[in-house]
């Protein structure tokens, strides 16, 4: 699959897209109800478009508050309250 017709199938679908690198591999990262999932250009045009569609139900909850990706599946209610307050742009003390 091209680059443009992955874009094109998660657009249709209802995510959002942004080129993005990670360690180093350059790919694509969509995202949806702040759940986000990172395709290298490699897998895309190495896998089928319905491989990859089965995937993207399957997302972790993934953020960078602290510097470095993290799930927050197993945040504290702390630690998720400020991710909630940053999401909103709310940084009072």
């Amino acid at each position: 699959m091209t680059k443009e017709a992955f874009i094109d199938e998660v657009v249709t679908i209802g995510y959002e897209w942004a080129e993005y690198e990670h360690e180093g591999a350059a790919g694509i990262i969509i995202s949806k109800n702040d759940n986000l999932i990172f395709t290298t250009y490699k897998g895309i045009e190495t896998q089928d478009w319905n491989i990859l569609k089965a995937g993207i139900p399957n997302l972790i909850h993934m953020t960078r508050i602290v510097g470095y990706y993290a799930q927050v599946g197993n945040w504290n209610k702390s630690k998720l309250g400020e991710l909630k307050d940053r999401q909103q742009g709310n940084y009072t003390v």
